[in-house]
């Protein structure tokens, strides 16, 4: 009954700590400004956070239409204390796996 309700999780450990570090991911947007880095999972609505993203690109650039902006990746093999600075438009994100 319990797996009908709810997302699988491996185990409570496991779901404990993403919980731990979501919160680590929101506290330090709150006390230390907007991160090199995101973890994009991290988020409960991953979705809206690339749309968020999407629109602040759109107002960046007069003219442009929302529904014309598209995502682009470019697969690293940086890691995460490797970024010292976030690119110039969109994000970095960290620990996607595909």
């Amino acid at each position: 009954m319990d797996g009908q309700i709810s997302w699988e999780s491996a185990t409570l450990g496991f779901w404990f700590t993403d919980l731990l570090d979501r919160h680590a991911q929101f506290t330090g947007w709150l006390c230390d400004g907007r991160p090199s880095v995101f973890w994009l999972t991290g988020f409960f609505n991953p979705q809206g956070f690339v749309t968020a993203m999407r629109q602040e690109i759109t107002r960046a650039h007069r003219g442009w239409a929302l529904d014309a902006v598209v995502l682009d990746n470019d697969v690293t093999k940086l890691m995460k204390e490797d970024i010292t600075s976030p690119p110039s438009e969109g994000e970095t994100e960290k620990r996607t796996y595909f």
